[in-house]
């Protein structure tokens, strides 16, 4: 039996060793794989090289060849479609996976862009490179950091001249461009090398993140062999260390076997620079990092590459794939159980203890929520955050087990009886805040007999009363209610934690409060845990294990985020070191300013400088950390003299004159308002102020006495002390006309009820570019102010100039009749001179024409009645004028625009037709509505007069339609340049009641730099006209939600127009008719057909441009839709 058995085992022992033999016999064959680079050979891509040569790839089966990048080329396709089995891309990949293309990142090498701009010398900061030349890629511009850094320092694509990137230093150091993109591991090199001078604008320095060398491959790859991508990425770590720990050995390779390009002293530069932005000594070398592919996220959402809205953490699940995407964890059978049911995990969220624990807009936001999620997402746990309740509230529930998880709590004796800790997970100080002047506290122990701010149930509350007893505590509810106590005397100090108190501190701008000393006590800096309930041991310990498996480079994340992002300081604009000595050395900087300009500034009561320019003046000081004394003066004469006296170091809100040039340099320009010339409503229209002899008052000082002195010898100036005396001269006939700024104007003829004054003129090259004047010989200061000046986005002006241009009524009389009648006037006026001009003209003709045309257009006078029966109640009189007059300039426009001597008479007369029905409309609308109201006693002030402005505007638009279509006729019309923006917002204004009416959403993309040489009620009319055909087919189309767009974008220096709708498109058979006169879709009581027909030749003839429609299909809000899209462009 024995021999018997060892028979067995030795045959046992025979198989085996057999079988082993012919396993370790069998050679695996080798796949073929190719990977893309994203450039040429170089550095950059040395773990590769490195992972070939040493063989890393032939151990885990592959057989690579590595191609270099070629022009045509698109990586991420060539992948998709399996030409290639991996690729690399810059971090511009997420935009792919953004498109829904199965692209899924395996590694990530570069945790720092080397993508940057090499600037002249004298380009300190990217606000200089304004109206430079760059030498760039136009892709880099738009879809990369440098696109962000430029942003927000306020220079958008109109503002330099892009020179497209011949990959050469040439240009640059011939001095063609001022800047250049460059990779920082390489062309520095070759400037140090040439020994030029430079500077470089590295977004990473202005805290813009993005990264590069994203290893990729695709969605099909993953399922079909998961284990060979991960054996792929390992390889090439493994080449990565490999490279560089033996940098020259693959700079030889790299030399003799891919390319010469570069010297291998220049590889070896390369070699070291890309080491250092690998960041090893932080990251492990290929690690994804979600947090850092959310920051880059965020980098193209501002470039408006992505909705800011979207959720990134939507697509990252499927986005990419590393070796511990779930972390092992050594969970016992009743964690895991805990955890297999994935329960809702109920977390305490504070509403305003920034900036660890508070809520935004109803969103759970800070360094503890952010360290809750990143608990939370390594084991699956989906966490509801429960906002609204107090400290002590949030206590009892958690005692009562109706949350789970409290955040940011310190551990004491007492709670420690009601619930679990985990371990900390960050440190606390605790200090006092004082106010500035107070320098006697400096201890607890000071503030015997003295109040101390300590918030409701936080542990210091307790502990103080217990071993501070002779300290007054004042109970707040929370750190800014704290503070507020300090600041306005009600507290001599407040309890918080340093970094809580000092972000209320410069985030509420509380300038009189310092913190006076941290308290070194160990009752005091209790360390920060989580806590659960008592009896909730297992997700106390399933928490502490998690928390073992974050890494140091995921804190740093968090803390990055959150203490770098929220930290405020007084300088956000970044200054030379040249700029803040000067800064440190000025401490203030004198004003003087003009104290009687409402609404752009004056002195308040308490000599605090208000208005628009004080508002312009306050958003300077904050973003540069610079203080402003304003000098108290009298009027404008005195400012000039204090300033040439150099009795203040600015002179606010200026012209720039030859005069002024004598003493005063000058900033670029701040803010642009139009000039206007005022005189009384009796008065003519002024078409040509050097042809008139009249009497003008002018402030004495401005630069508008110079200018008008200068160029209008033909004028008598009336020289008076203030604006508002200006306009007094004019009411009271000692002076026949005024100048101002057309914002001050207005503001001045409705806050003084000067209703007996009209805008006669607005003057060619009359604008106000306002400016802050420096004294002479500080280029320092001036450099300084203009940082600040372009800081200031459109969106800020608009705030700024909607906070104070707003006519205040309050106190005022009830002028509603006065305005109603005024309106009226205009209307009756405007049609009784412009009848009188045809009759003069046209009498016979109009006399057989209405004959002849009064059969024709019966279904035309249906709409006039309807308009006559909406007027009637307001003026029977003038209901009857406006019927006959319109009818028969009706009836000439059909017949003169069917003639070939009068045709452009016959457009005129067919577009004030059509142009009037909408703001007639308005009006009569608002007239029925206060009518209404006013009989069921509904009528309130505040809506009287908003309406009324709004018929003070048709009135006007009614009046200027006249005007602009005689020009449009005659071969002598005004042009002017006007700000694009500016007209579409008249526009809206105008269509508003319709929008509202019929439900229509107005969706708008305005590049706000545009300016248009022409007519801007000439477009407004177009505009008026695309409208009302879009809102006749969304009536008809009637979709869920309707929706009208408008786009303006500068491209190659032409302007484009961008119209479109959502009711369905126009048909096929009929697109190409609706520019012919009098095609219509529409029934009669509906339309002419002339709309688009006048429009065409506005555009084609008045504007010289071209107009084009199409149908579209397109996605708005993930949703599909199908319109019609107008395009007008326009040569600049």
């Amino acid at each position: 039996m024995k021999n018997i058995l060892k028979i067995i085992i030795i045959l046992f022992v025979l198989i085996t060793n057999l079988t082993f033999a012919n396993e370790k016999s069998i050679t695996k064959p080798l796949e073929k794989d190719i990977l893309r680079l994203e450039w040429k050979h170089q550095f950059e891509f040395a773990g590769f090289y490195a992972a070939l040569e040493k063989g890393y790839y032939k151990d885990i089966g592959i057989d690579l060849e590595i191609k270099e990048f070629e022009e045509g080329i698109n990586i991420s396709e060539e992948v998709l479609s399996g030409k290639a089995t991996f690729g690399i891309s810059s971090s511009a990949l997420i935009l792919e996976r953004l498109k829904n293309k199965p692209v899924v990142l395996i590694g990530s090498y570069f945790k720092q862009n080397a993508l940057a701009l090499v600037t002249k010398p004298e380009i300190k900061t990217p606000s200089d490179l304004k109206n430079k030349k760059i030498l760039a890629v136009d892709w880099e511009m738009g879809h990369t950091s440098l696109g962000v850094m430029l942003k927000d320092y306020g220079i958008n694509e109109n503002d330099y001249t892009l020179v497209k990137h011949d990959f050469k230093v040439d240009k640059f150091l011939n001095g063609e461009v001022d800047a250049m993109s460059i990779f920082t591991t390489s062309q520095p090199f070759e400037l140090d090398k040439l020994g030029i001078k430079y500077n470089i604008l590295n977004p990473a320095n202005f805290g813009i993140y993005s990264y590069d060398v994203e290893l990729f491959t695709s969605e099909f790859v993953i399922n079909k062999d998961l284990e060979k991508v991960k054996d792929f990425v390992n390889a090439t770590n493994k080449g990565w260390a490999y490279a560089f720990e033996n940098k020259e050995e693959i700079i030889d390779l790299i030399y003799d076997k891919y390319t010469k390009r570069k010297t291998k002293e220049a590889l070896l530069y390369e070699a070291n620079k890309t080491e250092e932005i690998f960041k090893t000594n932080v990251f492990k070398i290929g690690a994804i990092v979600p947090e850092l592919i959310k920051l880059n996220a965020d980098m193209y959402a501002n470039l408006n590459l992505v909705d800011k809205n979207f959720n990134i953490n939507t697509i990252l699940k499927n986005y990419y794939i590393t070796q511990d995407k779930l972390p092992i964890i050594n969970f016992t059978e009743e964690e895991k159980a805990f955890l297999r049911k994935k329960p809702i995990i109920k977390v305490h969220n504070e509403l305003n203890w920034p900036p660890y624990n508070y809520s935004i807009n109803n969103k759970a936001e800070g360094f503890s929520i952010d360290y809750m999620n990143l608990l939370a997402s390594k084991i699956g746990l989906e966490v509801q955050y429960i906002s609204g309740f107090s400290w002590n509230e949030y206590i009892e529930k958690l005692e009562k087990n109706e949350i789970d998880i409290m955040l940011n709590i310190s551990k004491t004796p007492s709670r420690e009886e009601k619930f679990q800790f985990t371990s900390a997970y960050t440190k606390n100080i605790d200090a006092i805040f004082v106010k500035k002047d107070n320098n006697n506290l400096k201890s607890l122990n000071d503030f015997k007999g003295k109040t101390l701010a300590v918030i409701d149930g936080f542990y210091e509350e307790d502990v103080l009363k217990k071993h501070y007893p002779d300290i007054k505590l004042l109970v707040v509810k929370d750190s800014l209610e704290g503070l507020k106590k300090v600041a306005f005397g009600q507290a001599d100090g407040a309890f918080d934690n340093f970094v809580v108190g000092n972000y209320f501190i410069e985030k509420n701008f509380i300038t009189n409060i310092k913190p006076a000393f941290e308290i070194k006590n160990s009752n005091f800096n209790l360390d920060m845990h989580i806590a659960v309930n008592k009896n909730n041991t297992v997700l106390k310990n399933i928490l502490e294990k998690v928390k073992k498996e974050i890494t140091q480079e995921e804190l740093n994340l968090i803390n990055e985020k959150i203490f770098t992002a929220n930290k405020i300081s007084k300088n956000t604009i970044a200054l030379t070191k040249e700029e803040q000595l000067y800064l440190d050395k000025k401490q203030i900087i004198t004003m003087c300013i003009d104290p009687n300009r409402e609404p752009f500034e004056k002195l308040d009561v308490n000599n605090n400088h208000i208005g628009i320019a004080g508002d312009y003046i306050k958003l300077l000081t904050d973003r540069l950390g610079i203080q402003i004394k304003i000098i108290p003066t009298k009027n404008t004469e005195e400012s000039t003299a204090f300033s040439k006296n150099k009795k203040c170091d600015l002179l606010n809100f200026i012209n720039q004159t030859s005069s002024r040039d004598q003493w005063l340099d000058f900033t670029d320009t701040i803010f642009i308002d139009e000039n206007v010339i005022i005189g009384r409503i009796e008065m003519p229209e002024i078409k040509d102020l050097s042809k008139i002899n009249a009497t003008i008052a002018i402030p004495k000082g401005t630069a508008m006495y110079e200018k008008i002195e200068k160029e209008f010898p033909n004028l008598i100036i009336v020289p008076v002390n203030s604006q508002k005396e200006a306009f007094d001269y004019v009411e009271q006939k000692k002076a026949d006309l005024t100048i101002h700024s057309l914002i001050i104007s207005a503001y001045t003829i409705k806050e003084n009820s000067l209703f007996n004054l009209k805008i006669l003129l607005k003057p060619k090259e009359f604008e106000n570019e306002l400016r802050i004047g420096i004294q002479k010989n500080e280029d320092i200061l001036k450099s300084i102010l203009n940082k600040g000046i372009y800081s200031i986005t459109q969106d800020d002006k608009n705030k700024i100039i909607n906070k104070w241009v707003v006519v205040k009524y309050e106190e005022k009389i009830n002028y509603t009749y006065l305005w109603i009648s005024i309106a009226f006037m205009l209307v009756i006026s405007v049609f009784f001179l412009y009848r009188q001009y045809i009759l003069k003209h046209n009498n016979n003709y109009l006399k057989n024409e209405v004959t002849k045309r009064t059969a024709q257009l019966e279904n035309s006078n249906l709409i006039l009645k309807e308009k006559k029966d909406e007027l009637y109640e307001l003026n029977k009189n003038l209901k009857i004028k406006i019927e006959e007059e319109v009818e028969k300039n009706k009836l000439i426009q059909e017949r003169l625009y069917r003639s070939d001597k009068l045709a452009s008479m016959g457009e005129m007369i067919g577009n004030i037709a059509h142009q009037w029905r909408q703001p007639l409309s308005i009006i009569s609308t608002i007239a029925t509505a206060i009518k209404i109201q006013k009989e069921m006693n509904l009528l309130e002030d505040k809506e009287l007069i908003e309406n009324m402005e709004i018929v003070n505007k048709n009135a006007q638009y009614l009046s200027k339609t006249i005007d602009d279509f005689k020009n449009f006729i005659r071969t002598d019309k005004t042009i002017e340049n006007y700000n694009l923006t500016n007209s579409i917002d008249h526009f809206i204004h105008i269509i508003e009641p319709s929008l509202k009416s019929h439900n229509i959403d107005l969706i708008l993309n305005l590049d706000d730099n545009i300016v248009i040489n022409g007519s801007s009620n000439e477009l407004t009319q177009c505009l008026i006209n695309l409208f009302n055909n879009s809102k006749d087919a969304l009536v008809d189309s009637n979709p869920d939600r309707s929706l009208f767009f408008i786009e303006t974008k500068l491209v190659n220096n032409i302007i484009y127009i961008f119209v479109k709708d959502n009711a369905g498109g126009i048909p096929a058979d009929i697109i190409s008719k609706i520019y012919e006169p009098y095609f219509t879709t529409k029934h009669k009581s509906q339309g002419t057909g002339l709309g688009l027909s006048m429009t065409y030749k506005l555009i084609t003839e008045g504007i010289n441009g071209k107009i084009e429609v199409s149908n579209k299909e397109f996605t708005y809000e993930n949703k599909i839709y199908i319109g019609a899209e107008f395009v007008i462009s326009i040569e600049k």
